[in-house]
Formats: C-alpha cells, structure tokens, sequence
C-alpha cells in the first residue's frame, strides 16, 4: 500500500488532520481491545499488559525485560497475544486511513476535470 503513501496533493492541514483522526481511531480500537482483554482475562492481566505497555512507551528497556523474564509461560502467551492483536488493529486503521485519503484524492481529481 506505499503507493497509497504519495501526498503530492494533500495540504498540510490535510495531512495534520488525517494524522490525527488516525491517532484517535487507533486509540478507541486500543481502549475496545483493552476492554476485550479485561472482560475475558481479568483485570490482573489487564493491568499487567498496560503497564508493560508504558515501560516499553517511556523507553524502560531494562525494566521491562525484567518484568517479561519473571513471566509465567501463560502470562506471557497473553503478552504476546494482546501486542499482536494490538498491532494487528493499528495496522488495519492504518490502512483504512490511507485508503480514504486516496479516495478523497481521486474524488477531488474528478472535480477538476
């Protein structure tokens, strides 16, 4: 999808805006996957995978892998599992965006002819 990525047309207020409504969906999928993952595992699992998240967000390396090597092999397989789903959603979102802005695009191509 890089060819989607070409934004020789787009303004940047255009551009700023499109960043941002991606951030924000991305962000509410995050919140429904956090929801999904406490309903179906429990709020310590919940817990524990938000705040590996932060360690790994603020750049804690060291922190975090001592966390990760005193992980049960059961709480670890829900690690793995909830940053893969989580990148899976981001990824889709992602997608999603750059196809809307390259039908915007391609709308506003038509105008002008």
């Amino acid at each position: 999808m890089l060819y989607l990525l070409e934004n020789n047309e787009d303004t940047e207020a255009e551009i700023r805006d499109a960043a941002a409504t991606m951030q924000r969906d991305v962000a509410m999928f995050e919140q429904m996957l956090g929801e999904t993952i406490c309903e179906m595992e429990g709020q310590r699992v919940f817990e524990m995978i938000k705040s590996l998240r932060q360690l790994e967000a603020k750049g804690e390396r060291a922190n975090l892998k001592k966390i990760l090597e005193t992980l049960s092999d059961d709480d670890m397989n829900l690690v793995t599992s909830a940053s893969g789903y989580y990148s899976t959603l981001a990824n889709v979102v992602e997608d999603h965006h750059h196809i809307r802005r390259w039908r915007m695009r391609r709308i506003r191509q038509r105008r002008i002819w």
